[in-house]
């Protein structure tokens, strides 16, 4: 250490060189500053000017805005450490104790100034073991596989070194001993103060991975998350699991245009709402019962639309009553998160009275917690302003001891008068009561007086005219003068303190109810999207039959979408749609896949009419996409995404392909096509939709009776085409490639030319034997050379 820094700066080095890996704000007075390569850093980042101390750089930010740039910091993807000071540096003897109170990171924001109202996850990864805790929530999740990274996209993830980099998402690799299997049963005992966690049911390694992120958390958090929930497993055959591709391709959380599935369907009004919907669209249910019961509630309130009108309102008034127990449990809370938590609490008992008047969700009924509102009202201030510790959060009539303060502090004057004339009363005129700044308050008797002075007065000062005195009344009323701000302060804070501690008493029945309210503002959300957007309650069958079918976000964006028909069963169940580019294949597939997974949530769906089987998974195989990174072309992409569907369907999954085969030659991709059908049809006998541009493949309804073609109707006008986006039996005959091109504004030269090679080859021996359909001997043939198919030979992919 360099003998040349001074007191503070070798303060601020030693607890820098504890935190290498963050950003250090070091708290000096009302500035927390950054000093040397984190200022020049900050100072670049935040747009604050550089300055320098005893020749370091130096960068401040005012405390009060902390959270402002802490925002700014965190957006680029840093881990923040918050150095505070830990004793008043009036009273401090010698340089003023400091150390770091938290580390900030992506995944551990508690501000309610930084957050959105989505899930803010911090993740564990141990062993295709994942661990997600949301500290802003309490909500604690294991899950398993990278997918499980991608379909909850936490913030911030710590491993032993098994990940990559991940775009938008901040991976540390952190010691091993996180990961410790020798003490992760402990560590998971000690946090939740148990002496058993077998209840829990834990894999070795979910109990590592839960293990690993609560250290993590008790580490960069110095202080123990009394809101983290036991953790919760997601079990599969309870849930339908949507892999990653999945998501992406039926754009269920992310949208190119804008507008997902999940921001359409958010038609919430509570944080906790919009959560668990985002929760439950990507893990849709398995259990008939459980959605029947859903949709029985969703057609109560569309039934009586002025009851779920009242519903939504009682709702809005509701705050984030999760995200407020966390805080106060962290302890991170306002004096605003409180008036919010009271008049949401008060707010229970007119919910429980919809639910008895309107007979509607009896099982949800809250749990009422009038002791706790009436604590709250009591405690905190109708209308609080300013900050803990200036005297107008808690409430008159809460703390004694703080009216008393208070009062001091804005009639201090009369004080002073009423004790001034109480002592006249006593020894006459020829007394009073003033103050010096050397000697504080004092009572002066002038030498004219000529009674008997009180015991308890004691001589302070003695004048030409007069002498001074004090009591120990005084002496009292001069100390609560001059430290009432300073008594003020540490009385509401106190209180405050003390008034959290009582709402943590309520933390579980506070967690539960904000449990319910979110099950009733999601399912009162599904009823709002089927009024405004006339979507109908779908009946559960071993079938599918949908008449009207739409689908949800495309029909947004163009004038009179054409609703179609599906009709799917076990039977019947591969269909092969065919048609040109541009007349809604993959529209349609999207929609029949998107319409499942709405009512497998409990949502009604866009249909005229829909029976519906429920599925055990849905896979999707659409679009071309390359893998740069990995240095996987867009064919072993896609064939990588194929191999999965074909390892992990089952009979009763709904598989939706498009174009399977194309980014290769085109024999081969036929070929590819045509052997991946059969195996789906044959040996899967999942329920399928496959969209493709080989005309061939409609040959294979001649072979197989489950498999059966669909087209897309186009209806010609001389040398036009006009596309009519309707599904219905039968092959397509020809691509009307060319006149796709056209339409999208290919000069009408080229067009022409196109026309004239498509002309010049279709009269080409070759390539005419190469596209015409099977004549009925080569179908004959076919069904001749079909062998069992070896399971086996599965491995290859």
């Amino acid at each position: 250490m360099s003998n040349d820094l001074t007191p503070m700066m070798i303060q601020y080095s030693n607890i820098k060189s504890k935190y290498p890996d963050c950003v250090l704000l070091f708290r000096l007075g009302d500035f927390y500053e950054a000093f040397d390569d984190d200022a020049r850093y900050v100072s670049k980042v935040l747009g604050l000017v550089l300055t320098h101390r005893s020749d370091h750089p130096m960068a401040g930010i005012p405390h009060h805005a902390l959270g402002i740039y802490l925002k700014k910091l965190i957006e680029q993807g840093n881990k923040v450490a918050i150095c505070d000071q830990l004793e008043d540096p009036a009273t401090a003897k010698g340089i003023v104790k400091r150390d770091v109170t938290r580390v900030v990171t992506p995944g551990t924001l508690i501000d309610e100034d930084i957050l959105t109202e989505s899930n803010n996850y911090i993740a564990a990864f141990y062993k295709d073991q994942v661990s997600l805790i949301d500290i802003s929530t309490g909500d604690f999740f294991l899950d398993h596989g990278f997918e499980a990274i991608e379909r909850y996209a936490p913030s911030h993830v710590i491993h032993q070194g098994e990940l990559d980099s991940l775009e938008g998402i901040l991976t540390e690799r952190v010691e091993d001993w996180y990961f410790d299997p020798n003490n992760s049963a402990q560590t998971i005992k000690d946090h939740f103060k148990i002496s058993d966690i077998s209840f829990l049911e834990l894999t070795k390694g979910e109990e590592i991975a839960a293990s690993a992120i609560l250290k993590y958390l008790d580490i960069t958090q110095k202080r123990t998350l009394k809101n983290i929930r036991y953790p919760l497993k997601i079990v599969e055959n309870e849930r339908v699991f949507l892999d990653p591709s999945t998501i992406s391709n039926l754009e269920i959380l992310e949208s190119k245009s804008g507008i997902s599935l999940y921001s359409h369907m958010k038609r919430t009004v509570t944080g906790m709402g919009q959560r668990l919907l985002k929760r439950e669209i990507i893990s849709p249910l398995l259990k008939v019962e459980e959605i029947e019961e859903r949709f029985e509630l969703v057609e109560m309130l569309v039934n009586n639309s002025r009851a779920l009108e009242s519903l939504r309102e009682i709702l809005s008034r509701i705050q984030d009553i999760e995200r407020i127990v966390s805080r106060v449990a962290y302890p991170a809370a306002t004096p605003s998160d409180l008036v919010a938590l009271r008049e949401s609490i008060e707010l229970f008992d007119t919910l429980n009275g919809w639910i008895m008047s309107n007979g509607i969700f009896k099982d949800s009924t809250l749990d009422t917690m009038d002791t706790l509102e009436k604590f709250l009202k009591k405690a905190i201030a109708d209308d609080p302003s300013g900050n803990i510790g200036d005297g107008h959060v808690i409430a008159e009539g809460f703390s004694k001891e703080l009216d008393e303060s208070r009062s001091i502090l804005l009639d201090a004057d009369g004080y002073i008068k009423r004790y001034q004339e109480k002592e006249k009363n006593r020894l006459g005129n020829k007394i009073k009561v003033g103050y010096s700044s050397v000697f504080g308050y004092y009572i002066e008797i002038s030498n004219g007086y000529r009674g008997e002075i009180p015991s308890e007065y004691v001589r302070k000062q003695t004048l030409v005219n007069c002498e001074r005195y004090t009591t120990p009344e005084l002496s009292e009323i001069e100390h609560k003068v001059l430290h009432a701000s300073e008594t003020i302060k540490a009385l509401e804070i106190k209180a405050f303190d003390t008034v959290c501690e009582e709402i943590l008493k309520y933390k579980d029945i506070l967690t539960a109810n904000s449990s319910k309210i979110a099950f009733i503002d999601m399912l009162a959300s599904f009823a709002q999207i089927a009024i405004d957007e006339a979507y109908v309650r779908p009946t559960l069958s071993n079938t599918v039959k949908i008449r009207g079918g739409r689908h949800p976000i495309v029909e947004k964006r163009v004038n009179d979408f054409v609703p179609n028909d599906l009709d799917i069963d076990e039977k019947r169940n591969f269909a092969i749609l065919t048609g040109p580019n541009m007349s809604g294949k993959s529209t349609f597939i999207r929609q029949t896949a998107i319409i499942s997974l709405m009512a497998q949530i409990g949502s009604f769906v866009p249909a005229k009419k829909a029976t519906l089987k429920v599925f055990d998974r849905i896979f999707t195989r659409i679009g071309a996409k390359d893998d740069l990174a990995s240095n996987r072309s867009t064919f072993l992409v896609e064939m990588s995404e194929v191999a999965t569907i074909l390892h992990s369907a089952t009979s009763n999954s709904l598989i939706i392909l498009d174009e399977v085969g194309r980014g290769t030659s085109t024999f081969d991709g036929l070929s590819i096509a045509w052997a991946v059908s059969e195996y789906i049809s044959q040996r899967i006998k999942a329920f399928t939709i496959f969209a493709t541009h080989y005309n061939e493949l409609s040959e294979l309804e001649k072979i197989y009776s489950n498999i059966y073609n669909l087209t897309i109707e186009v209806a010609e006008k001389g040398d036009s085409v006009l596309f009519l986006h309707r599904v219905v039996p039968g092959m397509a005959d020809k691509s009307y490639g060319i006149e796709v091109a056209r339409i999208a504004g290919i000069p009408v030269e080229i067009v022409n030319r196109a026309y004239e090679v498509a002309d010049a080859l279709s009269s080409a021996s070759q390539i005419k034997k190469g596209v015409r359909f099977l004549t009925a001997g080569e179908v004959e043939a076919i069904k001749g050379k079909l062998k069992k198919m070896n399971e086996d030979q599965m491995k290859i992919f």
